[in-house]
């Protein structure tokens, strides 16, 4: 973007940008189990959502309150699962640490937090899902070449921008 870019027509662009990097990962969470994907995803999403706060005037109103609720919806779902995969990774290598009779205990929890990872992300791709269906509700007919199954990342763009067109 240049100097003289207009307000408007820069934060749209961003905007677009970072709609793109949580699509690519969205896609990524729906294909395999990867902590880096959901990571991304959602700081693509919080990056959006800060972006919104701070564009009042520039956007309409009804249409970054609509988007910023939305995304929190969208975020939310994965919250759980984020936080569950850091607790992992910070456990990961303790347990030689730990007094012997630990061990055994320490284990079983790492075991049982990989299950209940595992459990999450099988509900966190159904609610990427859902919530797709439920924007799709509410922005009428959309298609996103990219992908058969829009996710929430493909539809979020036409509700802040009615204007939209998926490439």
């Amino acid at each position: 973007m240049s100097g003289d870019t207009r307000a408007d027509a820069a934060v749209k662009s961003i905007l677009l940008r970072l709609f793109g990097n949580a699509l690519l990962n969205e896609k990524r969470i729906l294909e395999k189990d990867s902590p880096v994907a959901i990571h991304a995803f959602r700081v693509a999403l919080r990056r959006s959502r800060s972006l919104l706060a701070f564009s009042h005037g520039i956007l309409p109103e009804s249409r970054i309150r609509s988007a910023r609720k939305t995304l929190a919806w969208v975020m939310a779902d994965s919250n759980v699962i984020r936080d569950r995969q850091v607790m992992q990774e910070k456990l990961k290598n303790s347990a030689p640490e730990l007094p012997r009779q630990c061990r055994k205990t320490f284990l079983a929890f790492r075991q049982v937090l990989q299950e209940d990872i595992a459990h999450e992300l099988v509900h966190l791709r159904k609610q990427l899902q859902a919530n797709a269906t439920r924007l799709l509700n509410r922005v009428g007919s959309i298609t996103c070449a990219s992908s058969r199954l829009p996710g929430p990342a493909c539809i979020l763009p036409a509700l802040l921008f009615p204007e939209y067109q998926p490439r």
